[in-house]
């Protein structure tokens, strides 16, 4: 992890999401572009001449913002590289930006505002970033971090295997000098409700077949990567509810989730289940996209 674009607040704001940034820069040493996005629409006619002033002035006031930002943080001059952009559709221009500008992961305050008519820069920059999206709760990582990263180990198909590997290795590069025991691994175990609903088959000897059935290729899958199998933690329900069961309980500080980042009507009207479990957790989140 080299690289990291982070999102500033507006003017005011507790910048979690550069907190968060900072942290990992001291367990990764990686770089980071911190970028403030300010814009205002010049719609009086009379005015429309003052346009490109309006926008040099409000460019270096937020300029300005940024570098103050910075400075309230104890780290060295060229730790953090500021930009500002003119934009008003920060999502947008963050993925425009992916196609000039690498980046490993782009961290953002959280803003939990999406609903049927409105999508919010998060729900936008999860469904359409193909850089890894990190948005921050707001509370301080422990000393002893706990990351959760969400596997799907009943999967037969390849893509969503490769998203299993891929999971892993962010939740690795983030663990830095934690080491691998500091990553905790879920998983949501379901059933047919249709036929249970019908008695067409019991319930608690269908989960426990599908866990026996599940074990060796648990077991597998962790020495592979490395990680304990005490860590891994599994249980029944739909994985909307249980991963952030799960994370409370181990009350973890970070939990990474897999996304197919849909798009459109089909989005809005299914929804993904990492935008399912991020409105139902309380640490910070990581989608990371195949």
């Amino acid at each position: 992890m080299k690289n990291l674009t982070v999102i500033a607040d507006i003017q005011g704001g507790k910048n979690t999401a550069l907190k968060r940034a900072l942290q990992i820069q001291s367990r990764t040493g990686c770089d980071i572009t911190l970028l403030g996005f300010c814009y205002a629409s010049v719609n009086d006619s009379d005015a429309k001449n003052d346009a490109g002033k309006v926008k040099e002035l409000l460019v270096a006031k937020r300029s300005k913002e940024l570098n103050a930002i910075v400075s309230e943080f104890d780290v060295a001059t060229n730790a953090i590289t500021t930009e500002v952009i003119w934009s008003k559709d920060i999502a947008s221009e963050l993925v425009a930006r992916e196609k000039t500008n690498s980046s490993d992961l782009i961290i953002k305050s959280a803003h939990k505002t999406g609903s049927w008519f409105h999508t919010s820069t998060d729900w936008q920059l999860i469904r359409e970033a193909k850089a890894p999206v990190m948005i921050t709760a707001g509370k301080t990582w422990k000393k002893k971090s706990r990351l959760l990263a969400t596997i799907d180990f009943a999967t037969t198909e390849k893509s969503k295997q490769r998203l299993n590997n891929k999971i892993i290795e962010h939740a690795k590069a983030l663990a830095g000098p934690l080491g691998d025991d500091s990553i905790h691994l879920a998983f949501a175990l379901t059933a047919p409700q249709a036929l249970i609903d019908l008695d067409l088959i019991n319930a608690k000897k269908y989960l426990a077949d599908k866990r026996k059935r599940l074990q060796p290729l648990i077991d597998k899958f962790c020495e592979e990567h490395g990680l304990n199998t005490e860590n891994v933690h599994i249980k029944q329900g739909e994985p909307e509810r249980v991963i952030p069961s799960i994370a409370n309980d181990l009350k973890a500080d970070l939990t990474i989730v897999g996304t197919v980042g849909r798009k459109g009507i089909k989005g809005k009207l299914i929804g993904n289940t990492a935008e399912g479990i991020l409105s139902r957790l309380y640490t910070d989140i990581l989608t990371v996209r195949p």
